[in-house]
């Protein structure tokens, strides 16, 4: 499990990085015209991202979590968006895809620890 959970780091630093890359591209010219270059920078750093936790959550977990599959996916649907828009506000719309996927999973998390408390088992109820 250890050397599954050491294979999802590079992606996930990688999407960090690239991210910060992309952000200084869109900050240092939010105005006019987004190419190419800028956005697979703009997509690719969340891509590598979410790629990177959804193999760290699957190697650890033993499942993926359809929050990250769904971000993918979201990020894949920006790409013919991706040349109409300015920089900043394709960034923004990048970084949305982030927020929706982590409120997703905080609130799938939220419910499956309420499940859990709401269904003692039968081992950890006393005798009587």
């Amino acid at each position: 499990m250890l050397a599954g959970a050491a294979r999802s780091r590079p992606p996930l630093v990688a999407g960090i990085i690239v991210a910060a890359a992309g952000d200084e591209l869109a900050l240092a010219h939010p105005d006019g015209h987004t190419d190419i270059k800028m956005a697979a920078v703009l997509l690719a750093g969340p891509a590598l991202y979410l790629f990177g936790n959804l193999l760290f959550k699957r190697e650890t977990a033993n499942q993926p979590t359809l929050s990250h599959v769904v971000g993918l996916a979201l990020l894949g649907v920006l790409i013919p968006v991706s040349l109409a828009l300015q920089p900043l506000a394709f960034s923004a719309l990048a970084t949305l895809v982030l927020v929706v996927v982590a409120v997703w999973e905080t609130l799938s998390l939220r419910g499956s620890k309420v499940e859990a408390v709401a269904e003692p088992s039968r081992e950890n109820m006393p005798a009587g």
